[in-house]
């Protein structure tokens, strides 16, 4: 298991790229129409490595205002990660951003 240390700290930083991301003036894309959020489904976005799905979906839900949390396991500290690792993510995502409406993970 990783220490849930090292798991807030890793999902802290990520929120902290988040908070940058809504200061910057992304480019709209047409696939944005696609998400559909009243669907009550979950979304899935499919695509080539590193071609802009996180960037597209976190462009959805700030256009909708939607509160939502993020999770990128991609990050390196995170290679060792298991299945029981997961309620700790939980948990510190609630810790981190309140409640929210929407889990983003990439």
């Amino acid at each position: 298991m990783i220490d849930k240390r090292i798991i807030e700290k890793v999902l802290t930083e990520q929120l902290e790229e988040i908070e940058e991301l809504k200061k910057a003036s992304l480019c709209p894309r047409e696939e944005e129409l696609q998400v559909d959020f009243e669907s009550g489904l979950a979304q899935v976005v499919i695509g080539v490595r590193r071609s802009g799905k996180s960037i597209l979906c976190h462009n959805v839900l700030m256009k909708l205002g939607e509160k939502f949390a993020y999770a990128d396991f991609d990050d390196e500290r995170f290679k060792d990660m298991t299945s029981d690792d997961l309620d700790n993510v939980l948990e510190v995502l609630y810790k981190i951003n309140g409640d929210f409406n929407v889990l983003l993970l990439s």
